[in-house]
């Protein structure tokens, strides 16, 4: 390729990207992300999110930003990866493919951390590079665990109790910036009929919510108890939740006696078996909305559902830390 030929190549790209790619990238995120976030943000990467245009003139200042910079509304979820979770039965090899599926839905959806039960993530395993969070929570091939996706923008701002809970429960509180209580939150993949483990993680909660002097409480995960009031059935029906275990039976009543409520709605089974068991339970329900349910199988081929939620929380954020981060910006040169 000769000189001239090459001349015109790079030139022809240049009015290529000026031209066309670039104010249609504009248009396209204005469209996707403006309309869906209902506030001004600044031109961003269709994956990233946006940057509330409010945040720039502080993003710039690094030494700064991750202490003036925040969080106004979190979303938070739940998702139980399914059989196996991320790693084969036999093989022990990691299941790529599953991980990025919920990565990326959840990321699409907007979700800043995600409560996954069983994920059966593997000593040593390390998460592929751009994948858009951070995995919390024990490593090890067994099913009794819970794990944690946050975003990077929010791993800085979350407190671990690591004094209390093990491998089915996680204790972390979330602080709020201009108030001095905290969320006290708990990640849970619960035992099935077993209202001991119940019993502990409430002595739990309740020692945790005088010593970190918490705001409310979340518990949230695959909690594997079938609660009465969520379904509407026919006197008739003799499923889980219309004919609940004296164990469930018990766990409801802990749940009363502890004034924890089931933000779940009614009627939207979280597994294919129609049972509603992947749960969202606080102690403050008016600061959290009500959770949206996906279909279950609808991500990464899981027999459970997406269980996602928001709550205003101002809460501190790193963007620098953030994933794949893109700004579209003209330029004469």
């Amino acid at each position: 390729m000769d000189a001239e030929v090459l001349y015109r190549l790079v030139s022809d790209t240049l009015r290529f990207l000026r031209s066309g790619f670039v104010p249609a990238a504009r248009k396209f995120v204005e469209k996707r992300l403006v309309s869906r976030l209902g506030s001004t943000v600044f031109i961003s990467s269709p994956l990233a999110g946006g940057i509330p245009s409010s945040h720039l003139d502080v993003l710039a200042s690094s030494d700064q930003c991750n202490q003036r910079l925040s969080f106004s509304q979190l979303r938070f979820g739940v998702l139980n990866p399914g059989r196996n979770g991320f790693s084969a039965p036999h093989s022990g090899n990691t299941l790529w493919w599953r991980l990025w599926d919920v990565g990326l839905s959840c990321f699409d959806l907007g979700l800043h951390a995600v409560v996954v039960p069983g994920p059966r993530l593997l000593p040593g395993t390390m998460l592929p590079a751009g994948f858009p969070y951070i995995f919390i929570g024990p490593r090890t091939s067994s099913w009794a665990s819970v794990g944690l996706l946050i975003s990077a923008e929010l791993a800085g701002s979350l407190h671990f109790l690591d004094d209390v809970g093990n491998d089915r429960v996680l204790w972390f509180s979330l602080p709020l910036a201009g108030l001095q209580r905290p969320i006290l939150v708990a990640a849970v993949y619960a035992p099935s009929n077993d209202s001991q483990f119940w019993t502990s993680l409430l002595q739990e909660r309740s020692l945790l919510l005088r010593r970190e002097n918490a705001l409310a409480t979340l518990i949230l995960g695959d909690l594997n108890v079938h609660l009465a009031d969520l379904v509407c059935h026919a006197d008739s029906c003799s499923c889980l939740h219309c004919r609940p275990t004296s164990e469930d039976k018990l766990v409801r009543t802990l749940l009363s006696v502890h004034g924890l409520v089931c933000l779940n709605p009614p009627e939207h089974p979280t597994h294919v078996s129609g049972t509603i068991i992947d749960l969202v339970l606080t102690d403050d329900p008016a600061r959290f909305s009500c959770p949206c349910v996906s279909p279950p199988g609808s991500i990464a081929k899981s027999d459970h559902s997406l269980v996602r939620f928001e709550f205003s929380a101002d809460v501190p954020c790193a963007y620098n830390a953030g994933f794949g981060r893109v700004w579209w910006a003209s330029s004469a040169e």
